[in-house]
């Protein structure tokens, strides 16, 4: 829940999690736990704050949509490499 809501705590959630149970246990629970907070921080944001989000950045959701239309596997991968570099 706090990875889906986007607070700061995960980081020590995780640390306190990996002081309570073994470091395969505790692996196995923050790997889920953060794979969860993000599927439920997507879903959150694809149906509930969708509509208030293209109002309020109307010109770069349209740029998006429209690039990802024509070119979406590019995106796609540079989404991916982006990532790679920030982990």
């Amino acid at each position: 829940m706090v990875t889906a809501l986007s607070l700061p705590a995960a980081a020590l959630i995780t640390l306190i999690g990996g002081a309570i149970f073994d470091l395969v246990e505790s692996t196995i629970l923050a790997s889920l736990a953060r794979t969860l907070g993000a599927t439920l921080s997507f879903l959150m944001a694809r149906t509930l704050l969708r509509d208030s989000v293209e109002t309020r950045f109307t010109s770069t959701v349209e740029s998006i949509n429209k690039g990802v239309e024509k070119e979406g596997g590019f995106y796609r991968l540079g989404i991916h490499v982006t990532l790679l570099k920030v982990i």
